[in-house]
């Protein structure tokens, strides 16, 4: 409704009250409508200290407190304004500890409620603080040293971590393997806060989120407040194949790091620690951004400009070009293994997950590579090198740029007409010609 409606009588109507909260004269035509407004005041800044020559006010424009709670604020407030060249002394940088043990010597005869508490904290910090601020640094300061507050008002008080309510990370959270500690898909169950530890060095990572998962096992999000970062650590999952591929994996991240890519000049990921937790091996990592996936899915699968795929695709051959010189095929390249480095300028990017990597002298699985990046001799079981990384490169540059990727193969066969559909004339081509130069040999040799 947009005008007032009938009232009791003798009851001022907010259209009554003058701009400080006081009662202006009503018009003479009091009988017309007038279109109801809220009261400016009630938009200003509530406080806490009561000012004694206000009038009172009408319920249409401030809600009070409950009148125990207001008699007990003025009693606090006498009682503090006797004490307030104490208060001066109070240093700007106080805590609510020391700004409670000084109230506690001022009025220790007063009945505390928590609002009522919150009255005289209120005025003990504005008053320090000159009155500037006055929310801001009462929440400061209410949450600084909580516990050290909470035992001034109730020594009975004691905080335990351990009362905290776990929030899990893993799903399902029921432990059913290792003592309690993995679930029935053998992953460590991980809360927020938990802590993995490496017990050589008692390095201490805590964990604070989950940025992936997946047949090995979880990536998390870790604090590690030694050297005040963050990191990723893998999490692998408690099988010995898995615990022995990951061992590999640290292998070869190792030497690429170290022996080929001292500098961090040929976009590898990073490997910062390993060790075993809860017979758990743990890798820590750099923690990078999102990955070329999500990228462009956030371009709504529209493809990324010509600049930016050439950007990515230089970066992306330096890495497979050491990791050539290494003798090492990655085995998984994919646009989700390819992650974006923002903490530098420009966007670079990097290579990361080597779960599935093997020297080149040494394969040894058959069943490799994501489909959609499948090169051909993996598909027909022949023997492969690092060719098959720059395959799967290929398929991903002309991703970037479509949006969609070059061959989405409901299965191998269907891989595999679609190969031949798109490169039909361009092996024809070359079919004809290494034939040509086969006939024409004797003919020239004669």
């Amino acid at each position: 409704m947009d005008e007032a409606s009938t009232s009791r009588e003798g009851e001022p109507q907010p259209s009554d009250l003058a701009a400080d909260g006081s009662l202006s004269p009503s018009p003479s035509s009091s009988s017309q409508s007038v279109p109801w407004r809220p009261n400016e005041l009630i938009f200003c800044p509530y406080s806490s200290i009561l000012d004694s020559d206000a009038r009172p006010r009408t319920l249409h424009d401030v809600v009070r407190r409950p009148e125990y709670a207001s008699r007990r604020h003025v009693k606090s407030t006498m009682i503090m304004e006797d004490n307030k060249q104490e208060l001066a002394g109070v240093a700007v940088g106080s805590s609510v500890v020391e700004l409670c043990s000084l109230h506690s010597r001022w009025c220790p005869v007063l009945p505390y409620t928590e609002p009522d508490r919150l009255c005289v904290l209120e005025f003990c910090i504005g008053a320090s603080e000159g009155g500037k601020n006055l929310n801001y640094k009462l929440v400061t300061r209410l949450t600084k040293d909580i516990s050290e507050t909470y035992k001034i008002c109730n020594p009975g008080f004691h905080y335990s971590e351990e009362l905290n309510p776990k929030r899990f990370l893993t799903s399902p959270s029921i432990g059913v393997l290792n003592d309690g500690y993995d679930n029935a898909n053998s992953d460590l169950i991980l809360a927020v806060n938990y802590v993995l530890v490496n017990l050589d060095t008692q390095r201490r990572y805590s964990v604070k989120d989950i940025l992936g998962h997946g047949t090995f096992g979880q990536v998390a999000k870790c604090w590690v407040a030694e050297t005040n970062s963050f990191v990723a650590v893998k999490i692998i999952k408690n099988q010995p194949a898995y615990y022995q591929q990951a061992l590999v994996e640290v292998s070869i991240l190792t030497t690429l790091n170290k022996k080929f890519d001292p500098e961090d000049k040929h976009h590898i990921v990073r490997i910062y620690d390993y060790f075993v937790y809860q017979r758990h091996l743990c890798i820590a990592f750099e923690l990078l951004d999102t990955n070329l996936y999500e990228l462009i899915k956030l371009n709504h699968f529209r493809g990324l400009s010509l600049s930016i795929v050439q950007l990515f695709a230089k970066q992306i051959l330096h890495g497979l070009a050491l990791m050539k010189d290494a003798g090492i095929i990655h085995c998984d390249l994919k646009p989700e293994n390819i992650l974006l480095c923002t903490s530098v300028k420009p966007a670079e990017i990097k290579i990361i997950d080597f779960g599935s990597a093997c020297m080149e002298d040494r394969t040894v699985y058959s069943y490799i590579q994501s489909r959609y990046y499948r090169s051909p001799e993996v598909l027909l079981g022949y023997h492969y090198t690092t060719a098959i990384d720059m395959w799967s490169f290929g398929c991903i540059v002309a991703e970037l740029f479509l949006g969609l990727p070059l061959f989405p193969g409901a299965s191998e066969f269907d891989l595999l007409r679609r190969m031949i559909k798109i490169l039909r004339n361009y092996w024809l081509a070359s079919v004809a010609s290494h034939t040509s130069i086969e006939t024409a040999s004797p003919t020239c040799h004669t």
